[in-house]
Order: structure tokens, then C-alpha cells, then sequence
């Protein structure tokens, strides 16, 4: 089960600060490492350990998923990492910051996070991060 450091505040501001500009790459700075990254800076504990630095485009991502987990659906393999690890699965509206959010952008799934600010989901996009609204969320865990 992850636990949050007492500090977590703090060290997710200063995560979300030194990548507001970065450029989105598959297998440095997509959805999932995104998401990763920011767990790991609030609890020490990486998510993404299987997935790091081993894929390179978005064919390579899916093809990690399915060697990995048997699927290459990003919604199978976050169920799968979020239930290993003990990330309690929640109902949309009652996530809160720094929660990781599930969400459909055109036909793809990606990976968000709850805002510090509460009202807004985070994901990474071609350079930086995007903010969306709230209700783009179809899945929730606690972190």
C-alpha cells in the first residue's frame, strides 16, 4: 500500500514546476510516467519500474504492456499496477489532489492527475502539461 510523505505537498508543487514545459516523449515523459513520476516524488515508491527507459513510441509502449501484463491496454494495465500496489479504486468525484485519474482523450485512454488546486485533472501534452476539467475523469485510485 503507498503512503504519502508528510511533505508530499510540497514535493509534488516542486515536480509539477520543473516539468511544466517538458516536451512529451514516449518512454521519458508520456501519461503514465507522468503519473508515475509524480507518485514517486510524493511516496518514494516507482510505479513505472517495469516500463522505464525500455520503450521509445507509442507501438513500443504497447508492446511493453503486452509483454508486461498480456495487454496492451493502458486501462488493463493501470488496473493491474494500481491493484499491486494497493491504490484503492474510487468513484471520479471523489478524488482529491494528487489522486490518479483515468480518462479518454479522442480514442486513446491516458493518465491524469488530480491539480494541487483540486478542480482540474493534469496530464502531459506535446509540450508541457494540459489542464482539463474535472469531469473528463472515468476512473479514480487514491494515492
Amino acid at each position: 500500500m503507498l503512503a504519502r510523505r508528510p511533505d508530499w505537498q510540497q514535493r509534488l508543487q516542486w515536480y509539477l514546476t520543473c516539468n511544466s514545459t517538458t516536451v512529451f516523449h514516449y518512454g521519458t515523459f508520456d501519461c503514465g510516467l507522468f503519473v508515475c513520476d509524480a507518485i514517486r516524488e510524493m511516496t518514494d515508491i516507482d510505479l513505472a519500474a517495469n516500463y522505464r527507459e525500455r520503450y521509445d513510441s507509442r507501438a513500443g509502449a504497447k508492446a511493453l504492456m503486452q509483454l508486461n501484463s498480456g495487454t496492451g491496454s493502458l486501462l488493463e494495465v493501470t488496473e493491474e499496477i494500481t491493484e499491486h500496489f494497493g491504490m484503492l479504486k474510487i468513484r471520479p468525484p471523489f478524488a482529491q489532489r494528487g489522486d490518479v485519474v483515468l480518462l479518454k482523450r479522442s480514442r486513446e485512454y491516458s493518465l491524469g492527475l488530480i491539480a494541487l488546486d483540486g478542480c482540474e485533472i493534469l496530464t502531459c501534452y506535446h509540450r508541457g502539461f494540459v489542464r482539463l476539467p474535472f469531469h473528463r475523469a472515468l476512473r479514480a485510485w487514491r494515492v
